[in-house]
């Protein structure tokens, strides 16, 4: 039996940006035989790097492909490119056998692998910023931002950072400059996150901008991962105003309406806000029925131009009911609002489009939800909430994949996709529920399989480890970080041996990846 001999030696990465290596970048190789080996040990490959001999380390095999890998160092330096000589494999006391024939050795005799300009050095260059943008995926609503709105922006470097301290981002608003403040994506070392609140007095009707060199570090500092020491370079060019950025004032209440009463509403868990501006003559008069929950009182209003509230705290759980709240002018003329009340040991959210104000255990929780989010996406607040919380849902960002050979997200309809952002994440984090689509439950219970919650890591779908399937709905609880969410039933684990994944480590606090 023929013993298994070399095909090629190649170096098959690139740069992470351009066409030069930075300190801590893996250089990948492969090694390809004629048929199927395995390793014994350690063996390497010699990597000749300017005028310094460098060993990449034994990595993996696949089939008749083993894997090599070399970080690079602070000293490699090669303007003219990484080249590998002949017969460059070093067993370093281990082996490369044939698979079938276990005593057979591979031949390890291969031709040099020549110096290309796209595989440069330099491990002394220090990060860099690559790239400026608004968040994709989280767009104002309307295209319009206003006060109380927080905007997203991503700022990227060629190789992995380091960030401690608040740096600051410069936003030019109108004729004002205003900081967004920001911190490291944790989900990818070369991304930094950055937001902004918007205040009141911001208008820019051209949409926000960013000038160059508008990122400094506010006493803190932004170095290189790998060496802790080697300051970033800052310096980058402007991003021009964008139109889908605007930032201008909340448009004006509408004109009330001659003669006939009218609602509008603003319905929240545990406290229920009804705004009623009214039209026509004489003094209005209000009547609701049944009486609230125990625990809740309905306040009348005082100047009769809107519909008084409730409020209070509940003593007790008590299923949804249907209540009315009719409003009389002095013609006779009558409007009425029905509204469900539900008194939860918990605070279920399931927001419609626009931006929603609830009231959980004394705390504000803002959840906007933009356009193209799936409906029906809910999401469960502990009950004790101890702070205000900003919940924002939308759809992915372009970049991110929908179709793959693992996941499918469902068969005939489109998939439930939701980018979810959290901003103050409570202790214990929260529960997130999406729904599953007919065709998708008929296919895992045809399969006599689960369906499963999936969430997007970066560079792939991962399965959600404690999710649970309830028939309508896939939830995952305790969730502390975020980025996009799916359902789905078809999965295959990931073959990679340098790249594992972390259950329910979505992302940050905030946007995804």
């Amino acid at each position: 039996m023929y013993p298994p001999r070399q095909a090629w030696v190649r170096i098959t990465s690139s740069p992470y940006s351009g066409d030069t290596y930075k300190l801590a970048e893996t250089v990948t190789l492969n090694v390809f035989f004629n048929k199927a080996v395995r390793v014994i040990g350690t063996p390497s490959v010699e990597l000749t790097i300017g005028t310094r001999k460098r060993q990449a380390r034994y990595d993996s095999t696949i089939y008749s492909r083993v894997v090599f890998t070399y970080a690079v160092q602070a000293a490699d330096a090669d303007a003219d490119g990484i080249s590998i000589d002949a017969n460059a494999i070093r067993l370093n006391g281990g082996a490369i056998k044939d698979v079938v024939a276990t005593n057979t050795d591979a031949v390890l005799t291969h031709s040099a692998a020549a110096a290309s300009t796209s595989q440069k050095v330099d491990g002394s260059l220090a990060p860099a910023v690559s790239r400026i943008r608004f968040h994709p995926s989280l767009l104002p609503s309307g295209g319009t931002y206003t006060k109380g709105d927080t905007m997203w922006l991503e700022v990227w470097f060629d190789q992995a950072v380091s960030v401690s301290g608040s740096p600051r981002l410069g936003l030019q608003i109108g004729s004002r400059t205003r900081q967004a403040g920001g911190e490291l994506s944790a989900t990818d070392a070369h991304r930094m996150l950055f937001s902004y609140r918007m205040q009141a007095g911001d208008v820019d009707t051209d949409g926000v901008s960013i000038g160059a060199n508008a990122l400094t570090l506010n006493g803190g500092s932004i170095v290189a991962a790998i060496d802790g020491t080697i300051n970033a370079v800052l310096t980058h060019d402007a991003v021009a105003a964008d139109a889908t950025r605007k930032v201008g004032r909340p448009p004006p209440p509408p004109a009330p309406v001659d003669r006939q009463p009218f609602f509008t509403a603003a319905v929240a868990e545990q406290i229920y806000e009804v705004d009623a501006p009214v039209g026509g003559d004489g003094v209005l008069s209000y009547a609701l029925t049944p009486a609230p929950p125990a625990g809740l009182t309905y306040t009348r209003p005082a100047d009769t131009t809107t519909g008084g509230s409730i409020a209070g705290t509940p003593t007790a759980a008590q299923a949804e009911t249907t209540s009315t709240l009719t409003a009389t002018d002095e013609d006779g003329d009558t409007a009425a609002l029905a509204f469900s009340i539900a008194i939860n040991d918990f605070a279920r959210l399931a927001p419609r489009e626009g931006t929603t104000i609830y009231r959980v255990n004394g705390r504000r929780v803002t959840v906007t939800v933009r356009p193209g989010t799936p409906e029906d996406v809910e999401i469960v607040l502990p009950a004790d909430l101890a702070e205000d919380v900003e919940v924002t849902l939308g759809p992915p960002a372009a970049d991110v994949p929908l179709r793959s050979a693992r996941f499918g997200f469902g068969p005939g309809s489109p998939p439930a996709v939701v980018d979810i952002m959290v901003f103050d994440v409570p202790d214990g984090g929260l529960k997130v529920c999406l729904p599953v689509n007919a065709d998708l439950r008929a296919e895992a219970d045809a399969a006599d399989r689960p369906v499963r919650l999936l969430h997007y890591d970066g560079s792939g779908w991962e399965s959600v480890a404690n999710a649970r399937d309830l028939g309508r709905k896939v939830c995952a609880s305790g969730v502390t970080a975020f980025s996009p969410f799916a359902p789905d039933t078809r999965i295959r684990c990931r073959t990679s041996a340098t790249r594992r994944s972390r259950p329910n480590a979505i992302s940050s606090g905030r946007p995804s990846a």
